[in-house]
């Protein structure tokens, strides 16, 4: 079951309407407190044709944030890799009577790794273009979330989850699966896979070297 919730914005900013099924309430409000501990763009207050945001969680320590946006006539792009490390102040080791010694500091963790750069299109296949890359981006705007549409009940302890948000100058539209090539088959699990696709193989970041820290709302 989707409910509709009118979202106040300033005056820069058409109202939006909310869509977001009950049973994914929990989630969406974690996802909103990620959303502002990251800086990250409010989409309820985004005057872009389409902004999407998908947001891939999963148990490794550096994970990926994929926007994609239209306006004017163009698509965008940007990858943004977020999560946490540790690392030693100081380390050492050597080898004494054949035997290997190390000493370091007490390890440190860093929690906000935001880095980002522009992805676009691979042209090893001249069908893939930004066209066909909008084709699937705008299906995610037209799918169930998973605890609509997912009829399997199966579990999964480890895997990936996604948070897809969807937005247009009149609504906002959240949905959240996890795990979806164990979900039970129907077309939004399919268009779930197939984003999969899109955001691990179509999709081909540029090289390392162009990897800048994100700054609020300024795109590489």
């Amino acid at each position: 079951m989707f409910i509709c919730i009118l979202l106040a914005c300033k005056a820069t900013c058409q109202n939006k309407k909310l869509i977001l099924s009950i049973e994914d309430t929990l989630v969406y409000n974690s996802y909103k407190l990620f959303q502002m501990r990251h800086k990250l763009p409010d989409l309820s207050k985004s005057t872009d044709s389409i902004y999407v945001r998908i947001v891939e969680n999963s148990i490794i320590n550096i994970n990926y944030i994929h926007e994609f946006k239209y306006n004017n006539g163009i698509w965008y792009g940007r990858i943004i890799a977020y999560g946490s490390k540790e690392y030693y102040r100081f380390y050492t080791s050597f080898v004494l009577f054949n035997k290997l010694h190390s000493f370091g500091s007490k390890k440190t963790k860093n929690l906000d790794i935001l880095y980002q750069k522009n992805i676009s299109p691979s042209y090893s296949d001249s069908e893939i273009s930004w066209d066909s890359i909008a084709q699937e981006i705008i299906k995610l705007g037209e799918i169930r979330t998973q605890a609509i549409a997912d009829t399997s009940e199966n579990t999964v302890n480890d895997g990936v989850w996604y948070d897809i948000e969807f937005s247009t100058p009149e609504t906002v539209k959240f949905i959240y699966w996890a795990n979806p090539k164990y979900a039970s088959f129907s077309e939004d699990s399919n268009a779930v896979l197939k984003m999969e696709t899109l955001i691990e193989e179509i999709i081909i970041p540029e090289s390392k070297s162009r990897w800048r820290q994100i700054k609020k709302r300024n795109w590489p």
